[in-house]
């Protein structure tokens, strides 16, 4: 009748007990498990005993056991969770272990020879200090030491357990009635057990536990601990005196650490520094940390990976949390995600991202782009386009150029992922702000090179009516890398426009640029022409042939050929890299503003520098190249050393644009150095005029004018703690263009001084 009312006990236990793991029965009595807690699933381990016949004194040492774990806490110490106690059972969770025996076989032998010695030599020091801590600070000594003793976590961290003999100092040797293997007991007291203990009776433990280590066996006599065999060099001398058969020249374990941390010694290496400063790490002041991050990313390719991603990601982690580190500790988050599953990635990595693209530091955002290439397709798409790309759109305008760069490439990666009204929408208002108002013209040419590479994510109707346009108005671009990347686009994506677009629209204004003053616009201009007539007199010949030849107009995503991305961008890399190669050496100028910034492309030229004076030879040699390189470069490589906090340092702001133009090989005016052919705007009748929106500025081909885009960009981020630097560096930009555009509105008045001139009309200087 009663059994009705009773209940299991385990029914309330709040945690799932799973399969066993094997463990040598030589060395413990207890059943280890994996297990899951049953309202989040973490991952924990749980030791169970179950009382047999005639082991009752079994249960005593069990109870014994779970009480010294319960009230021992240190970081070499399994880490105690929960228990159930009852007359049959006693079951213990802890944190998340493997046996230290497993742990060799499936884990450390798998690893590099440096990356092994770093973790067993980082264990023999935490089961050191454990014993110290046990010996001194407890007056305590453990008696049952082991290899089936220690445990590792998946940090790496090895942990000691199985207390069930664990006695005072002022006590004497224990009676084992179950363990079998007498070994790890010293000498002196496998002929007399009445013996008083001593300290040292944990040292020799420790020494037979080292020649397991080295050697890859277990013991099975006293003579093979005389024999070192393959233990490291570096910790003979220290181990000798670990088993000393002389209980009075045995060293105690405090003495072995020491002299194992003296220089060269087996303690003394980077990751066990590593590991220490990171065990400490709550202690640590900010400089400290980031100075640490920022050595611990040469190093970490020496680490083991489970270390990397179970202890030192978590700690990355925490402290961006904190806003305790720097952006340079993004390289290091990054690098260790790279050794992360798919699964592991969304669990712990995606989260800090998501939460990092809300930061207001430039530097961590820059970082953030450059590596999107690296996650964004393991970022579920409801949250790239509900939380990341709303705080990524806040790039395109930023005032700082480099995060503009960077928010335009990122858009590649980010495109297979974004929704129509995001993709089709707002990144194309984006894309036509910085075409028209950017005055960097290496971000208005990658602009064009990204619309190009996701040509065939975008809606037909988009294609049409926002990325033709865009090309089209980028041949009227005065930065020559610009109006080649359009013409490349033009190329690339020809087969997402219609046969009457592509001999009505596009073909003339191709016409127009082929007497360009620059020789490799031509050259690129004429290719993508002829490609174009080869098209038509493929139709001509057979006009049926008209619905295969706009077969992909109306498609869009994966359906579409991607034959154009890679291409392209080699294409425009290769090229901007050409045309932008300078006359500094031959001028004698270093180039010292562009190198504040890197490999940015240089500043756009603006209408007084465009084709007036254009009549010198276009035969003429040209300077051989330099290593300068602008477009299609990596602008990301030296954000490192930037200060993309600032907007008054970054380079961007000095005066001397015009000579900046000079040494990059174009003459204030616009053409090169070398060109004699004068660069004729296109007449007034041009049949594409249609194809340009209403505002957009270049619809008059009338006109050789190109409209300076405006060099003023409002900042987003409001109480940015570097808005003083920014508005001091807009303030020297609009005096910049304010005095353009006194010379270029006003020539007259510089004219009064040798006679009237008509307002308007621009002072022609004379050619010898």
């Amino acid at each position: 009748m009663w059994s009705i009312f009773s209940r299991d006990p385990s029914k309330d236990f709040a945690y799932e007990i799973g399969d066993p793991i094997h463990v040598n029965e030589q060395t413990s009595f207890w059943i280890q498990h994996k297990g899951k807690k049953k309202a989040n699933g973490e991952n924990v381990t749980i030791f169970r005993y179950e009382i047999k016949p005639n082991e009752e004194s079994y249960m005593d040492l069990a109870k014994s056991s779970l009480k010294r774990l319960k009230t021992l806490r240190h970081p070499s110490i399994l880490t105690f969770i929960d228990s159930l106690e009852t007359d049959k059972y006693v079951l213990v969770v802890t944190e998340y272990v493997e046996p230290l025996f497993s742990y060799i076989e499936q884990n450390l032998n798998q690893l590099t020879a440096s990356q092994k010695e770093f973790a067993i030599s980082w264990g023999i020091l935490t089961v050191s200090k454990g014993l110290c801590f046990l010996n001194n600070d407890c007056n305590l000594i453990h008696c049952n030491l082991s290899i089936g003793s220690i445990y590792v976590n998946s940090g790496g961290d090895w942990k000691i357990s199985n207390f069930e003999y664990l006695t005072n100092v002022d006590g004497s040797f224990p009676y084992k009635t179950y363990y079998k293997h007498k070994l790890y007991t010293p000498p002196e007291f496998s002929t007399d057990s009445s013996r008083k203990l001593h300290k040292t009776v944990d040292s020799w433990g420790l020494g037979c536990i080292i020649w397991e280590l080295f050697n890859g066996k277990c013991l099975n006599d006293y003579d093979q601990l005389k024999s070192i065999g393959k233990i490291s060099k570096k910790i003979s001398q220290s181990y000798g005196t670990l088993i000393s058969t002389n209980q009075r020249q045995r060293s105690s374990i405090q003495d072995f650490i020491n002299k194992a941390q003296q220089n060269g010694g087996y303690f003394k290496n980077v990751f066990i520094e590593s590991m220490i400063f990171l065990d400490e790490i709550q202690i640590k002041d900010s400089v400290e940390k980031n100075r640490f991050f920022s050595n611990l990313n040469n190093r970490i390719d020496s680490f083991p990976n489970e270390v990397c991603k179970n202890k030192i990601l978590p700690l990355i982690i925490t402290s961006l949390d904190y806003g305790d580190v720097s952006s340079h500790v993004l390289d290091l988050l990054f690098k260790i995600g790279k050794v992360l599953n798919e699964t592991e990635y969304q669990k712990r990595m995606v989260p800090c991202i998501i939460k990092l693209f809300s930061a207001k530091d430039r530097s961590i955002r820059s970082k953030l782009l450059k590596e999107m290439e690296t996650y964004a397709e393991l970022i579920p798409v409801n949250l790239i386009n509900e939380q990341v790309f709303p705080n990524l759109a806040q790039g395109f305008l930023d005032s700082n150029p480099i995060i503009r760069e960077q928010t335009v490439k990122s858009i590649f990666y980010l495109a297979p992922k974004l929704n129509s009204q995001n993709l089709n929408d707002e990144v194309m208002k984006h894309f036509s702000r910085i075409q028209f108002k950017d005055p960097e013209g290496g971000i208005r040419t990658n602009t064009i090179v990204c619309l190009g590479k996701i040509a065939g994510l975008l809606q037909p109707h988009t294609r049409q009516n926002i990325m033709l346009p865009a090309f089209m108005r980028s041949l009227r671009d005065p930065f020559p890398p610009s109006r080649i990347a359009g013409i490349l686009s033009l190329s690339a994506t020809q087969n997402f426009f219609t046969l009457q677009d592509c001999t009505t629209k596009i073909m003339p204004v191709l016409c127009t640029i082929l007497m360009d003053p620059e020789k490799q616009v031509r050259d690129h201009s004429f290719t993508t022409l002829k490609s174009f007539i080869v098209k038509m007199e493929k139709f001509s010949e057979d006009p049926s042939l008209i619905e295969q030849m706009e077969s992909e107009i109306n498609q869009s995503g994966s359906n579409v050929s991607s034959k154009l991305t890679s291409g392209l961008s080699w294409a425009v890399s290769s090229i901007a890299a050409k045309l932008t190669r300078s006359k500094i050496d031959e001028d004698g100028e270093s180039g010292s503003n562009q190198n504040k910034i890197g490999n940015l492309p240089s500043k756009p030229i603006n209408e007084n520098n465009v084709s007036n004076k254009s009549n010198q030879s276009l035969t003429k040699n040209k300077p051989e190249p330099s290593s300068k390189s602008f477009v299609g470069e990596d602008c990301d490589n030296n954000t490192n050393d930037l200060d993309l906090n600032s907007g008054a340092t970054d380079g961007w702001d000095e005066d001397n644009w015009d000579n900046e133009i000079s040494n990059l090989g174009f003459s204030q005016n616009g053409a090169t150095k070398s060109s004699s052919v004068q660069f004729k705007p296109a007449e007034s009748n041009d049949p594409i005029s249609s194809a340009w929106d209403d505002e957009d500025p270049l619809n008059d081909w009338d006109s050789n004018e190109w409209k300076t885009p405006e060099s003023k960009v409002e900042p987003i981020v409001e109480d940015d703690p570097f808005k003083d630097m920014v508005e001091t560096r807009t303030t020297q930009v609009n005096r910049v263009n304010a005095r353009r555009t006194i010379q270029t509105s006003k020539p007259a008045l510089n004219a009064n001084k040798k006679g009237p001139m008509r307002l308007g009309a621009q002072k022609i200087s004379k050619t010898s």
